[in-house]
């Protein structure tokens, strides 16, 4: 789905079932976002990634996460989150941070 949703057309990913960085960061910042519960408003400011190895869609990747930073800052709230993610045999295989902008205004009641 992700290749087609991007239009990526190099035979190489379909042939060897290899899984874009992209899309793998994409899920796992999916996961995150997920769980933080991002009110209206809330921008994807940065990420920076790093894989290991190339990654097959035959394989199951476990993803952990972890709250960095959290500060308010000219009106502006900051959550940076570090996460990895490990194979089968507990290799880590991504690891990354994302980085998202809400501003305070829209915060919720109970989410800070």
């Amino acid at each position: 789905m992700y290749l087609r949703a991007v239009g990526e057309s190099n035979p190489l990913f379909r042939q060897q079932a290899l899984i874009p960085l992209t899309a793998l960061a994409a899920y796992a910042l999916r996961g995150i976002l997920r769980e933080i519960n991002l009110p209206p408003g809330a921008i994807h400011s940065a990420q920076e990634t790093s894989v290991s190895r190339p990654i097959t869609s035959d394989e199951a990747i476990v993803f952990r996460a972890r709250l960095t930073q959290n500060s308010v800052w000219k009106g502006w709230r900051f959550v940076s989150v570090d996460y990895s993610g490990v194979d089968e045999d507990e290799k880590e295989v991504i690891r990354g941070r994302s980085t998202v902008v809400i501003p305070e205004g829209q915060v919720g009641e109970g989410d800070r």
